[in-house]
């Protein structure tokens, strides 16, 4: 296995995020350790295109009553929206927004 800078490596991550293939085939094709790969992304904390979540991202919508006895609190992310009922747990739905902001 050939030693690479930083460089050389977040140079791979961006020809990655670039290129079509998913990771097992762009890594046989540079004859790179798929595990290896995503070892090193998340270790030198590549995010790539990701961006990171923003108000215009990510907008909560205060809960609307969409029956008599229930309501739900509706979260839109990007061209998705999510329906979760208001009964949840905050501590559940805490979490689901922390994933979302990852």
């Amino acid at each position: 296995m050939a030693n690479r800078s930083r460089e050389q490596w977040l140079g791979l991550f961006k020809e990655f995020e670039q290129s079509d293939p998913i990771a097992s085939e762009f890594c046989r094709q540079r004859d790179l350790c798929p595990r290896y790969f995503s070892k090193r992304k998340k270790q030198l904390g590549f995010s790539g295109q990701q961006k990171p979540v923003t108000s215009k991202l990510l907008k909560i919508i205060p809960a609307k009553p969409i029956a008599a006895s229930s309501q739900t609190i509706i979260l839109q992310y990007g061209g998705s929206t999510l329906c979760i009922p208001s009964s949840l747990p905050t501590e559940w739905i805490a979490n689901l927004v922390k994933a979302l902001a990852q």
